[in-house]
């Protein structure tokens, strides 16, 4: 009777050190062995525990499994505390939305006997931009191509006498991206823009806005910081039987910190300093050449399954021309929610504030004025286009002003279709 006794015991024992060996070969391959050495084990079951894990969905959950010797005293997820579930063990299921590019998720166990963290990075990516990288290549570049179509019932903007208006847009906006480093790299920007009148006294007018950029981009334990220089063309172009343009040139100069707050939520703060060149005026009291400063501030935000921001920003023109000088501010809030994975749902609201620091002659007195926008927007996801979208949106725009000739008010109806290279 003793011999089958002893056969159990070897074979508990052979099954003990074939489950501790078959542990110990999971660990090596989810590069937990050092972690397991302290007496603490976190790893994922859901997303990749050893690189970043690439996505095509926003939302979503992290599951992690965390397991001590010794009895959990601390627990936190990006500095939040948890309450362990069990004394050695616990499951984390963290539910996100994820933000375009790379978002981090760090887990923090401390032990009576010792502590350790572990990060997961989400990697949120367009649809072609993972086709891209399963092709064995990291794409250096984007696109954003949009045409649209708006209509106004009020082209002009005036207070009285309104003409409706429709016009047609085109927007590109290309970026190519030269990596320096593992968290630096060069980034250069453009903007074209080309909006035409097709049906109003207008017709003859194009307005082009032309933006050339280049920013230095750093990844940091804050967060991130970049530098920005650049040129620009704004203004109308008239088209006729003579040749005209009212174009103002632009160089920048800007800096921005982007900082990781409390739940993996951003804090911006950046700083803008513009060279002005506008057309010649009237008179030197007129003359709109000179420098603009901005301050401003974003709090990307997410509230359930909303995601948005608020920001704001106070700028200061000091300009050549004496009427030309104003402070401005302004505040924006925005939230888009998905109503499925295709079609999203959202809205804008601003107000700008603008005083002028001289009474001018010619508007009667010392403009103040405020814009007040209001928006609802929508868009939806062609199916098997690569992310191809078409949108839609209603605008409310108001201004008022202590000058009769300024105020205005316009609805505005936009609908386009956008596509990434």
């Amino acid at each position: 009777m003793q011999k089958p006794q002893k056969r159990c015991r070897c074979t508990i024992y052979f099954a003990s050190m074939m489950k501790i060996l078959t542990a110990l070969i999971v660990l090596s391959f989810l590069g937990e062995t050092s972690i397991f050495a302290q007496g603490i084990l976190i790893f994922s079951t859901t997303h990749s525990n050893t690189e970043s894990s690439e996505l095509t969905e926003a939302q979503g959950i992290l599951k992690v499994t965390v397991s001590t010797f010794t009895p959990i005293l601390e627990l936190k997820v990006n500095e939040k505390i948890q309450t362990p579930q069990y004394e050695t063990k616990t499951q984390l299921e963290i539910p996100y939305t994820l933000e375009k590019g790379k978002n981090e998720f760090e887990i923090y166990v401390k032990t009576e006997a010792a502590e350790a963290s572990k990060e997961f990075e989400l990697n949120l990516l367009d649809a072609d931009e993972l086709a891209q990288k399963k092709k064995g290549g990291k794409k250096s570049y984007k696109i954003d191509t949009m045409v649209y179509i708006q209509s106004t019932d009020n082209a002009q903007k005036t207070s009285d006498d309104k003409e409706a208006g429709q016009k047609l847009g085109i927007l590109a906006t290309p970026y190519y991206w030269l990596q320096l480093g593992k968290k630096s790299n060069i980034e250069i920007n453009g903007v074209f823009l080309r909006e035409k009148f097709s049906d109003s006294d207008m017709a003859d007018e194009e307005t082009i806005y032309t933006k050339i950029g280049v920013g230095w981009l750093n990844q940091a334990g804050f967060g991130e910081w970049r530098l920005d220089v650049g040129y620009t063309d704004n203004g109308i172009e008239m088209s006729g039987l003579s040749y005209e343009t009212d174009i103002e040139t632009t160089m920048f100069l800007g800096a921005q910190i982007k900082l990781k707050a409390l739940d993996n939520k951003k804090v911006s703060l950046d700083i803008k300093y513009v060279i002005r060149n506008q057309p010649d005026p009237l008179t030197s009291d007129y003359d709109g050449d000179g420098a603009l400063l901005t301050l401003g501030g974003k709090w990307d935000k997410d509230i359930s399954n909303i995601t948005g921001y608020l920001k704001g920003y106070y700028q200061q023109n000091d300009a050549k021309g004496v009427y030309m000088d104003y402070n401005a501010m302004k505040l924006e809030l925005y939230g888009v929610y998905p109503l499925n994975k295709k079609l999203n749902i959202g809205g804008l609201v601003s107000v700008k504030q603008t005083s002028y620091k001289e009474s001018d002659p010619l508007k009667g007195d010392k403009e103040a004025s405020t814009l007040s926008i209001f928006t609802i927007l929508g868009d939806y996801t062609l199916t098997g286009l690569w992310g191809t979208k078409v949108f839609g949106g209603i605008m409310q725009k108001q201004k008022s002003s202590n000058i009769e000739s300024l105020k205005y008010s316009t609805m505005i109806i936009t609908l386009g279709g956008l596509y990434v290279f």
